[in-house]
Parts: structure tokens; C-alpha cells; sequence
């Protein structure tokens, strides 16, 4: 916060490391930037991570935000419940006040104690500005948190939440079809020949085509759940969907993408079609969302193998019918 650095796991997790003390290497070279006065950046933070060869994994980054949101939750409580005594004290006082000085005989004694009563007041004041100060710095810390969380459950390439979040959701989705006697279905897109795209244009050009096929997954998939689930896979969760719908919309995003030819912008230069393969299972159909998610990849790989740009379904037998 007081850098300015972007919310990020990685800034998040060497700020944790550098104000908790728990890595000596991150804390000398941060030490040795802020006592030369020079600004701590974003480029700066990767190239600490770099050179102390600290990556944040994504467990103990959400482990240190659970912590870190229980204890500003105690503090948010307590605050509150200070400015609230505080501010009762302080009207108690001044209710004091005005009786004592609305009488017409005040002794030595009772003035003196309005002297110190007065004064108790004026702190109250004061002590309650501070509360307040510090109950924005807390709504401030609050708000940083979530901003933290969310990357946490966010891929940085794509914008689009990552494996984390959408086993998490492929979890609620199942609960609540099964408890409402709903539809889900899951399905795995991977790019075709991607390797070659980054080998022929470049790994940036290759980025580019990831958050293009992203953008366009997100808005032929409209109303259903789209994450990069790693490299150049995606997962989409169809809710309320049966297997012959979703292998509708998922074909015709398949459809509106193959029939592009894409350029790079910055180059000019042709890449060409670029098509992906899916796979998907019904979610309903099996004891639990990985092995859904592997029959899901199965299908996958069928599509893989009999060509390529298309859609395919697992094929589910019941557990009875394989007892016969």
C-alpha cells in the first residue's frame, strides 16, 4: 500500500515475507532499495522474486488472506466497538458539564473537576479522530484484501478466473444442480497445434491468441462459467445445460472461431486459423467432479485423435450395466 505495487500473488506474497521476517534473502534486498530511497515497483518485485527464487504458491497465498481477513475482522470489530463506547463516554460527559454549570453555586472542588472532566472530554475528541482515521485505514486494508483474493482466483494472461476458482465453482454448480435436480455439464477446450504458434510467431504472438480464443470462449458461452484451467486448456461449466445443448453452443463457438482468419496486428503477418478441440460430460453422471473431469478429457482426446476441431461427448455406461 504504501509503494503503490499492483495487487498481485506475487507482491502480496513478498510483502507478507519482508513484513512477517520469514525470508532473509527478501528482506535484505527490499531493505536495500527503500534505505537508498528508491521506489519499489512492480518490475522491481519480479526481479527480487528472480534473483531470491521466491514463487508464491497459490495455497500459501490464500492461506496468509484468510489470516490476514480474520484478523482485520477482529480489528474492524473492535474499532467499532471502541468509537462507539468512546463517543457514549463523550456524551456522558458533556451532559455532566452543562448540569454542573447550570447551578448557581459551583465549590473549588466540583470546579476543578469540570477542569478535568473538560479536558477527559477534549481527549475523548481526540481519541475519536483517531478511531475514525483508523477505521478508514482499516475499510482501506479490507478493500486491498479482496483486491487480493480475487487475483488469487484470477489468471493474469487471460482475465479470466483460473483452475483454483473453477474447481470451486465446478463444486457449487454440482451441489446446487443435484439439490435443485438440475443440469451441468463440464467441458475442456484445448487450442489445436498451439505449440506451432508459439514456435512459428513467438511466444508474445502466442499470448495474444490465448486472450483472443478467451474473449471469444466468453462471448459464444454466454451465461456459463469460462476459465483457463492451464496452458492453452480452457474449462466451461453449462449449467441447466443437457449434453446435446451443450455440445450445440460449444460447436458453434468451435464454428465462429475456425471460420477467422487471424492476423497479428502488431506484425501484419498472416497466423491463420486457429481451432480448438472440446470434450464434455455430463457432471450429473459421475461420483465426483474429477472423475468428470477426466471423462471429460477423454472425450478430449478423442476429438484429438479423430482430427481435431471438433466436439465430442464422453460416452457414460452405468456402473450396472458394467456389472452385467
Amino acid at each position: 500500500m504504501a509503494h503503490d505495487l499492483s495487487i498481485t500473488p506475487l507482491n502480496f506474497g513478498l510483502a507478507h515475507d519482508y513484513l512477517a521476517r520469514t525470508n532473509r534473502a527478501v528482506e535484505l534486498e527490499i531493505d536495500a532499495i527503500t534505505k537508498s530511497d528508491d521506489p519499489l515497483s512492480d518490475a522491481v518485485m519480479l526481479e527480487i522474486s528472480q534473483r531470491t527464487n521466491l514463487v508464491p504458491t497459490a495455497e500459501a497465498l490464500l492461506d496468509m488472506l484468510k489470516k490476514a481477513q480474520e484478523g482485520v475482522n477482529v480489528l474492524d470489530g473492535l474499532a467499532t466497538a471502541s468509537r462507539i463506547s468512546v463517543h457514549m463516554y463523550g456524551d456522558a460527559l458533556r451532559a455532566d458539564i452543562n448540569q454542573a454549570e447550570r447551578g448557581k453555586e459551583v465549590k473549588p472542588l466540583v470546579s476543578k473537576l469540570l477542569e478535568l472532566t473538560s479536558s477527559m472530554v477534549s481527549r475523548t475528541d481526540k481519541l475519536q479522530n483517531e478511531m475514525d482515521q483508523n477505521q478508514s485505514e482499516i475499510s482501506r486494508l479490507k478493500s486491498k484484501l479482496d483486491a487480493a483474493q480475487r487475483a488469487a482466483n484470477k489468471d493474469a494472461l487471460t482475465n479470466l478466473p483460473n483452475r483454483r476458482a473453477f474447481d470451486a465453482q465446478l463444486e457449487h454448480e454440482a451441489s446446487k444442480a443435484f439439490a435443485d435436480g438440475g443440469q451441468l455439464v463440464l467441458a475442456i477446450c484445448d487450442i489445436d497445434h498451439f505449440k506451432s504458434i508459439n514456435d512459428t510467431h513467438g511466444h508474445d504472438t502466442g499470448d495474444r491468441v490465448l486472450q483472443f480464443v478467451a474473449n471469444q470462449l466468453k462471448q459464444n458461452c454466454r451465461r456459463c462459467f469460462v476459465a483457463r484451467i492451464g496452458g492453452e486448456e480452457f474449462g466451461i461449466l453449462l449449467p441447466g445445460h443437457s449434453v446435446p445443448d451443450a455440445m450445440v453452443k460449444l460447436d458453434a463457438a468451435r464454428q465462429n472461431l475456425s471460420e477467422r482468419n487471424i492476423v497479428n496486428r502488431r506484425t501484419e503477418r498472416a497466423i491463420g486459423r486457429v481451432t480448438f478441440s472440446a470434450g464434455l460430460a455430463d457432471r450429473l453422471n459421475y461420483v465426483d467432479g474429477s472423475t468428470a473431469l477426466k471423462a471429460a478429457d477423454e472425450a478430449l482426446y478423442l476429438a484429438k485423435r479423430t482430427g481435431r476441431d471438433r466436439v465430442c461427448a464422453a460416452s457414460f455406461v452405468p456402473r450396472s450395466s458394467i456389472a452385467e
